[in-house]
């Protein structure tokens, strides 16, 4: 009976062994138990600088150990007592532990791995596309402000200015923080391999998202938390001061943002990853401004992201995980600036030298190299030309840090204007581009001279001939002064000067109507000797004598004023003898002059819901009622020197040079550049088809040479002066 009492009790112990393996198997810790397949204590390559990181690793282990092999004899000798008791119910607890962070991890992991939804990720695409804002570059390439982004349909978001390639300091120290286990391969790990990581408090990365996160107290946010709260909306500039259920949120977005664009944004090595980490990041932005790391690099260090040095690119990426207001470096205290300055200076080298220290100490050698350079905060980074632009006023200075505001500094009255340029040159682009960058012509500080020299010269002229004009040209237009548009362009189309006081859009253009029916008279076989009744017509006079005001009948044309050829109707502003061409001589049919408006760009000036009629539209053709742009009219005079002299200017005209995009695509985004003058849409080869027309239209077009009544008589002597032949001249004054 004794034997057979021992043989149970042995059988018992060596069941709660075997249970106790289990346990301890499943802890992590087998190979303590294991002779065969005993871990050397001591790492290949410890020493005092990777002693901290192994304790850290084996910590639960070693604590184990420990622990368990005194435990473990009292438990065996003393099974009821209150030490063995303890023991095992430690086991219970920590497997409890451990099977709920298999749990959560597992249930991550899975989530993970689910198929992407084309759908999701078509929105956080448009979340991107929505938050691009515009770089503006002048035609030396200087930056000289930023629009808010075009696709969000507002003017009020302040949007990422785009990035093309990223700095590898600047990756390297914004992914060591929290992201240093990241890979891009794609073949991602499997789960009980990153289980076992997040039981030895390792990083355990899938798909951007490190699912031992939510069990590390220290762990900074990751690269994918910034993106996913940056395309929020509004977006958040910080993650620091986030209550509990903020952060859970943020996290659950991340989860959702890992799963449908992590494997959109990991191809190409990451490249897609890279470039949104530094584009969406709201941290690196003055204050209330365009952000991202386009935007910090212009407006803190006057430079582009590829000019950074390695300092500048660690003290960028330390300020990001810093998450330090980027505002402080913009501030008119100047103690505030240089505090804020050194501290991120300090934060710098630390961050540098912990990471490259070990691996690539040239690289270290470089950066601290560079910061040394940088002991004080930068003061404004920009040259003397832009400096007498902005007429050393502190307060203009400090707007020139900001892009947004910068743009109203440097376009001032244009800013509308092209802005509504920018916006018809995308309205047929495809859905999937994205406008990033945008150069223009126009050289603005030599524009500038233009708007000084022609403000002191409309002021002049208002002083020595006060009612020469109906609306005083030195007065704004809400002082009744004069709206007025002057545009110079080259034959590539490109605007190169531009002055413009006031709001200009369709407007009546007065005698320049004369243009489009020079060309309708001369289409009719007409020439500019071809005479036509002076006949008078209610509310219509000419600018000139003799019969200003017309004749009762057109039985006498010879007589002195009765008649007028299409030459002096048009060079001396006689809308009566050009409506009886349209109307009695030719007859010209509602069709004809509805097609020539289109031709021209026209737009009646009475109601456009009116059903058109002839006479309605001739009528308003000889008085010039018919509307314009400034710009329609320019384009027009291109086409007739085009046509006329045979003179390339065979682009539609633009105050933007080029056109930046990018188009989405499925393996990421390709960057192309487009011109924005296009082939010139109008074409008068309808109504000058030959030689003969061309000559005759020159002859109506040349300055006049009858020197009575034309306005436009002191052009000869400013030809003789400067050299210059004026090929087409017409006055437009009503």
């Amino acid at each position: 009976m004794d034997a057979l009492k021992a043989a149970v009790w042995s059988s018992k112990l060596e069941d709660r062994r075997d249970a106790l393996r289990l346990r301890l198997h499943t802890m992590g810790i087998k190979k303590l138990l294991n002779k065969d397949e005993r871990e050397s204590v001591k790492p290949k390559h410890l020493s005092l600088a990777t002693l901290p990181t192994y304790l850290k690793e084996k910590l639960i282990s070693g604590l184990l150990f420990l622990v368990s092999i005194p435990a473990l004899f009292i438990s065996l000798l003393h099974p009821k007592s209150l030490l063995g008791g303890l023991f095992l119910a430690a086991l219970v607890i920590i497997s409890a532990g451990l099977l709920l962070v298999a749990i959560l991890s597992g249930s991550m992991y899975y989530y993970l791995s689910q198929p992407v939804d084309e759908k999701q990720r078509q929105h956080y695409l448009n979340q991107h596309q929505h938050r691009i804002a515009l770089t503006l570059h002048d035609e030396n390439n200087d930056l000289i402000g930023a629009f808010p982004p075009l696709a969000s349909g507002t003017d009020n978001m302040r949007g990422a200015l785009s990035v093309k390639t990223v700095p590898p300091v600047f990756w390297a120290l914004i992914k060591a923080p929290a992201d240093k286990s990241l890979h891009f391969a794609a073949q991602q790990p499997h789960f009980w391999t990153l289980y076992k990581q997040i039981i030895q408090f390792k990083d355990a990365v899938y798909k951007g998202v490190n699912l031992a996160a939510p069990y590390q107290t220290t762990s900074p946010p990751s690269l994918l938390q910034h993106i996913a709260s940056s395309l929020q909306s509004p977006p958040q500039n910080t993650l620091k001061a986030q209550g509990f259920i903020d952060r859970l949120l943020n996290y659950k977005e991340t989860l959702q943002l890992a799963r449908h664009l992590f494997p959109y944004l990991s191809q190409n090595n990451g490249k897609e990853f890279k470039r949104w980490s530094a584009m969406h990041a709201p941290l690196l932005a003055a204050d209330d401004d365009v952000y991202g790391l386009t935007a910090i690099a212009a407006t803190l260090f006057g430079k582009k992201v590829t000019a950074l040095n390695a300092g500048q690119q660690a003290l960028l990426a330390t300020a990001y995980h810093q998450q330090t207001p980027m505002a402080l470096l913009f501030t008119a205290n100047a103690k505030t600036r240089q505090a804020t300055w050194k501290r991120l200076i300090k934060q710098s080298q630390h961050a540098a030298t912990q990471h490259y220290k070990k691996n690539q100490p040239q690289t270290l050698r470089r950066i601290m190299t560079d910061l040394e350079h940088m002991k004080s905060a930068p003061s404004l980074a920009i040259s003397t030309q832009w400096l007498n632009f902005l007429h050393n006023n502190p307060d203009n200075e400090q707007r020139y840090h900001h892009l947004l505001q910068r743009s109203d500094l440097t376009l001032g009255k244009l800013k509308p204007s092209l802005y509504q340029a920018i916006q018809n040159a995308v309205e047929n682009q495809a859905k999937n581009v994205i406008l990033t960058d945008v150069k223009i012509s126009l050289p603005i500080l030599q524009n500038q001279q233009l708007d000084n020299v022609l403000n002191t010269t409309f002021n002049t002229i208002q002083r020595f001939y006060p009612t020469l004009f109906s609306k005083k040209l030195g007065q704004t237009p809400t002082k009744k002064g004069a709206l007025i548009s002057i545009q110079i362009a080259n034959e590539q189309g490109n605007i190169i000067r531009s002055y413009q006081r006031g709001s200009v859009s369709q407007r009546p253009i007065a005698n320049l109507s004369d243009l489009a029916i020079s060309s309708l008279l001369l289409a009719q076989n007409d020439r500019p000797k071809t005479r036509y009744c002076n006949k008078t017509y209610t509310g219509i006079r000419n600018a000139s004598e003799p019969k200003r005001d017309g004749v009762s009948n057109c039985n006498a044309l010879g007589k002195k004023g009765h008649a007028f050829s299409l030459q002096q109707s048009i060079q001396q502003e006689k809308p009566l003898p050009l409506l009886y061409a349209l109307s009695q001589t030719h007859l010209i049919s509602t069709a004809k002059l509805t097609t020539l408006y289109a031709d021209f760009g026209f737009l009646q000036y009475t109601d456009a819901d009116e059903k058109p009629s002839a006479k309605v539209l001739a009528y308003e053709l000889s008085v010039g009622a018919v509307q314009s742009t400034p710009m329609n009219i320019h384009q027009i005079i291109h086409a007739l020197t085009r046509q006329v002299y045979n003179i390339p200017y065979n682009k539609s005209l633009s105050m933007i040079n080029t056109l930046y995009m990018s188009r989405l695509s499925a393996k990421g985004e390709n960057h192309f550049t487009q011109k924005s003058t296009k082939n010139a849409p109008k074409s008068l080869q309808a109504y000058l088809p030959n030689k003969t027309s061309h000559n005759h239209m020159q002859t109506l077009l040349a300055i006049p040479s009858n020197k009575k009544n034309n306005p436009l008589k002191f052009l000869r002597s400013v030809e003789k002066k400067y050299g210059v032949d004026f090929l087409l001249v017409k006055s437009a004054t009503s």
